[in-house]
């Protein structure tokens, strides 16, 4: 194993800075809500729970926006998990899905976008994930938002719902 020395770490890399923790938000997203009822259009969906798991910084959030805290590059980090809520547990709806999601910055959708695999209830396969993982460059006072999409394009005749475990994490990475 190799060591790195190093003599003083500053949080944004200045010297004198008075900040010695740099902002990081995590979260999970609310237990339930329906987020695969818009048929095959991108639509904003409130699943930010408010309690958080991590809140370092200063972030100021509610159930569908999270404010930047200050300027500079952000890690930003989305592992979503959703289910089909309404799943029979005799017969199976033969029900099909698959949910996309993607960041929104001050209401302009993000490109990257993440796509789960074709969920197909009919065979007791019930859920699926998403996740993304990318760097914005942000200013302070900035609103991120998550959209989500089915893309089966059906207005789906089930719930389609996130599951307790997904996560949401950012953190500033550099100025």
């Amino acid at each position: 194993m190799s060591t790195v020395e190093v003599g003083t770490l500053y949080y944004g890399g200045v010297e004198g800075s008075t900040s010695s923790t740099f902002p990081c938000l995590k979260i999970r997203t609310i237990t339930y809500t329906d987020i695969g009822d818009m048929g095959n259009a991108w639509a904003q969906r409130n699943v930010f729970n408010t309690s958080p798991l991590i809140n370092q910084g200063g972030w100021s959030y509610n159930s569908g926006t999270i404010t930047i805290p200050e300027s500079g590059k952000y890690f930003v980090s989305s592992n979503i998990i959703h289910k089909d809520a309404t799943q029979a547990t005799t017969t199976q709806d033969n029900y099909r899905n698959t949910i996309w999601h993607r960041w929104e910055i001050n209401g302009v959708a993000q490109q990257e976008e993440s796509r789960s695999s074709y969920n197909r209830d009919y065979a007791n396969h019930d859920r699926a994930s998403t996740g993304i993982s990318t760097m914005y460059s942000l200013a302070q006072g900035d609103q991120l938002k998550m959209q989500f999409r089915n893309y089966t394009g059906y207005t789906d005749p089930n719930n389609i719902g996130l599951v307790n475990n997904s996560h949401i994490l950012i953190f500033k990475f550099s100025a």
